[in-house]
């Protein structure tokens, strides 16, 4: 028969390898929403803005589709870059989004509720390269 010694210590085996890892698995899928889409930005010499490829598998190149009040996602594994937008709101007022994206850090942007439909020039608003005058790409907006 195990001494209490060894009873702890069985305890504290089955629960760092088998207790832990099951809760966290749990948490994560009762708890924590999905893993959305996180969009990768380069420097131009590398790609610079994601291609959004349609249902249908029509690629738009340096597209990025959106609906009003949409949180995007973006990371940078390269350098600081820059998210920079003039949206058009639906009662004619502008909003601007100029949103940093760190190196190696998940940035959000959140699409206004009431951003008007229709196609939006996106800039990067930080020196990020040699081409960085080439970092331009579409913010697609379409109806919810």
């Amino acid at each position: 028969m195990p001494n209490r010694t060894d009873m702890i210590a069985i305890l504290i085996v089955v629960v760092t390898s088998f207790i832990i890892p099951v809760s966290m698995v749990a948490y994560h899928f009762a708890v924590e929403k999905p893993n959305p889409t996180v969009y990768e930005v380069r420097i131009q010499e590398d790609g610079g803005w994601p291609d959004y490829i349609a249902p249908d598998g029509t690629v738009l190149k340096d597209t990025i589709v959106a609906k009003p009040g949409q949180v995007l996602r973006f990371i940078s594994f390269d350098v600081t870059h820059s998210f920079y937008v003039n949206i058009t709101l639906n009662d004619g007022q502008f909003e601007i989004i100029d949103h940093i994206i760190y190196a190696g850090h998940v940035s959000e942007v959140t699409i206004p509720e009431n951003a008007a439909v229709g196609e939006y020039t996106i800039y990067c608003n930080v020196w990020c390269s040699a081409q960085h005058f080439g970092m331009i790409a579409t913010l697609k907006i379409v109806q919810s």
